[in-house]
């Protein structure tokens, strides 16, 4: 079992170690920190990354940054920076293989290079690789007798349908499967006259412009009775 002083002892030492570290990036004397944190993320790295190069909190580096406006806007530019970086690295690898020539996998005789002797942009272009041993029988039996090698490469055709359609050169179309007869195109080229739209009546309980509403209560009983005719003289 470790022995608790003991981990207190190196916990207490790896804290001390830290700060000094910290101090040493982050404290007044760090003119260079600020430059270096904006190179590093403007050319596709992380934050994170150089936390680990310096072992220092990013919690620390960060709180660094929030405090100088100044180092804030850096910070801000080197992540669009790193945006523009990635964007143009996207297209230089989808370019180079689409442009990929499959001689550089040969060497002068013809044969497949070993893997180890390809250089870096070749290796780019490989997406996989496959080494089958042949052994012999009887006499030979556990002889390697032979290998084949299969390499696979990224798809050209997939690369560059890719910058097509980032470029705007690919328009994708969208087919609509249906049946039309003969009569459904000749009925469609005539114009129907429409139909004129019936007059809405009076709504029950609300009074029309065009049509009085007659009082249904019947009329007084005097009303009814006609004049006296006057007596002849």
């Amino acid at each position: 079992m470790n022995n608790p002083e003991t981990a207190a002892q190196e916990t207490r030492e790896t804290r001390a170690s830290r700060k000094e570290r910290t101090e040493r990036f982050l404290g007044p004397e760090s003119e260079e920190t600020q430059a270096t944190i904006y190179a590093h993320i403007a050319n596709g790295g992380t934050l994170i990354d150089l936390c680990e190069v310096w072992d220092i909190r990013w919690s620390d580096v960060m709180a660094w940054i929030d405090k100088d406006p100044v180092r804030q806007k850096s910070f801000r530019d080197a992540m669009q920076a790193r945006v523009n970086y990635v964007d143009e690295l996207w297209i230089s690898e989808l370019t180079f293989l689409s442009r990929f020539d499959l001689r550089r996998l040969y060497d002068e005789n013809g044969r497949l290079k070993p893997m180890n002797k390809l250089d870096a942009q070749t290796a780019r272009a490989i997406s996989g690789a496959e080494v089958d041993e042949m052994f012999g029988s009887g006499e030979e039996a556990g002889v390697q007798v032979g290998e084949t090698k299969k390499v696979k490469l990224w798809d050209k055709l997939k690369a560059l349908d890719m910058i097509g359609r980032h470029r705007g050169h690919m328009v994708e179309k969208h087919e609509v499967s249906g049946k039309l007869t003969l009569e459904d195109l000749v009925s469609g080229s005539y114009a129907k006259p429409d139909a004129p739209s019936p007059t809405p009546g009076p709504v029950a309980g609300q009074e029309s412009a065009s049509s009085p509403v007659v009082d249904p209560a019947p009329a007084p009983a005097s009303a009814l009775i006609p004049p006296a005719v006057p007596p002849a003289a």
